[in-house]
């Protein structure tokens, strides 16, 4: 049933969904595995497909839950057949193209999907919302769609949680070899002369060459300015309106999951 090397989905509101949780997010990643199947309808139970995924797991009951309210919020349409089994309209899974999305990486998906630990769901989220923040107009040496330079308090905002929980999911994914930070000890200096540490650049760990050629491009460092400076302004900090309007003219202008 599931495809083979499927390629995954979802969409920008989707993921910015108040009402949508970490697991019904990873439960329509799994009903993606099925999306470009030529069946116009597929019965199959959510639980048992993760189970094909990952083993057999008692926990994976999720699944079967989560279907629910992804149909009621209008993000896939399912026909309840049994306790286990479902139609899913297989077109009910397509994202329209005049939608933002984010393509997510099927190998990474998986391995996020094996994880045991309790906060899984809501790195495979978090995940989904990082991959969303890389600059589509990006080009390194002509490779494309590689960097974010998203500030920490802008993918804190961005996930609906602190920093703290930021940096613990940037572990876990960095660990697991699936995304590359640069991090480096660059200052940057703001107009009244205080000096913060320069912005992250991140990307997917496969691209890590071209992460780092990115950050070490001069021609960008009034980015990685703004980026620094953004943080500063979500602790409080305030700067001249010319400065704070370059700021946010920076963070909109790359702001891809908007």
């Amino acid at each position: 049933m599931i495809i083979e090397n499927p390629t995954l989905m979802i969409s920008k509101e989707l993921l910015n969904d108040e009402f949508i949780t970490d697991k019904e997010i990873t439960t329509y990643l799994v009903l993606q595995c099925i999306a470009t199947s030529k069946f116009e309808n597929i019965i199959c139970s959510p639980k048992n497909m993760v189970d094909s995924l990952t083993g057999v797991d008692p926990s994976n009951r999720f699944a079967n839950e989560s279907i629910f309210n992804l149909d009621t919020r209008g993000y896939v349409k399912i026909q309840k057949l049994s306790n286990m089994l479902f139609k899913i309209n297989i077109d009910s899974l397509k994202i329209p193209e005049e939608k933002s999305f984010v393509n997510v990486d099927y190998d990474d998906f998986i391995r996020l999907l094996k994880r045991k630990q309790k906060n899984k769901h809501a790195v495979i989220r978090y995940y989904c919302g990082l991959v969303g923040t890389i600059n589509y107009n990006s080009n390194i040496n002509g490779n494309k769609n590689v960097t974010s330079r998203r500030p920490l308090a802008y993918l804190a905002a961005m996930m609906n949680c602190d920093i703290t929980t930021v940096l613990t999911y940037n572990k876990v994914l960095e660990d697991m070899h699936i995304i590359y930070i640069n991090r480096t000890n660059r200052v940057i200096t703001d107009s009244s002369g205080k000096k913060y540490r320069d912005a992250n650049v991140y990307g997917l760990y496969k691209n890590k060459q071209y992460i780092i050629q990115s950050a070490n491009n001069k021609r960008d460092e009034s980015g990685r300015k703004y980026a620094a400076l953004y943080n500063q302004m979500k602790k409080g900090k305030h700067y001249t309106p010319e400065i704070e309007k370059k700021v946010m003219d920076y963070i909109n202008k790359r702001d891809t999951l908007a």
